[in-house]
């Protein structure tokens, strides 16, 4: 994370997953517990994703208060959604493609977060098939590998949507939803994932 910014372009995507534990400090503020055992803030990812030099950022954070990220942020709630994961991927493009052609090339700068909860703990182990993942993330996956068709483009907004209809299905609380938003340095610009497989 701390070398990202050297090899970041004007007009690169950057995607940064964590999956781990999370916890929040006798202060407050929310941390990653890295596998080490040592602490990285909240708000210290926030601040590498603000000052990178790429066009976009999307972080994907799954672990316990990693609600965290967005509580002095703009965030959205799963309630205020009705849209729905919709058959909305009509640009098709040929992979691979980083940036799709159709894509305006002044299109506005992104900071986006997806966390896979609020303010508490989240469940680290699902049943069945997702015994090896958490619930947020067997939803993650189910979006990406089947909610996608091949060559087709889906934003970080929709993204989060279907993760979080996956999880209603699965009886996951609204309090427990995961929360999706924007950190300072957002201009508005959507995160674009391509299905190049």
């Amino acid at each position: 994370l701390f070398k990202l910014h050297l090899s970041c372009r004007p007009n690169d995507n950057v995607l940064v997953y964590y999956a781990g534990h999370g916890a929040l400090e006798p202060n407050g503020a929310g941390v990653w517990i890295l596998a080490d055992g040592g602490r990285l803030a909240n708000s210290e990812v926030k601040d590498i994703l603000q000052r990178l030099p790429a066009r976009r950022a999307l972080l994907i954070s799954d672990s316990c208060f990693s609600g965290d990220f967005l509580k002095r942020d703009i965030r959205v709630h799963y309630r205020d959604i009705r849209v729905g994961f919709q058959a909305q991927y009509t640009n098709q493009v040929s992979p691979p493609v980083s940036v799709p052609a159709w894509m305006p090339a002044n299109v506005a700068e992104g900071r986006q977060v997806i966390t896979s909860g609020n303010l508490k703990p989240v469940p680290d182990a699902g049943s069945g098939y997702c015994q090896d993942h958490s619930p947020f993330s067997c939803s993650l996956i189910t979006a990406l590998q089947d909610g996608i068709p091949t060559g087709a483009v889906v934003g970080a907004t929709d993204l989060h949507t279907h993760i979080c209809e996956e999880l209603q299905k699965r009886g996951v609380p609204e309090d427990q939803m995961p929360q999706r938003g924007a950190i300072q340095g957002d201009a508005g610009g959507e995160f674009f994932l391509v299905r190049s497989k």
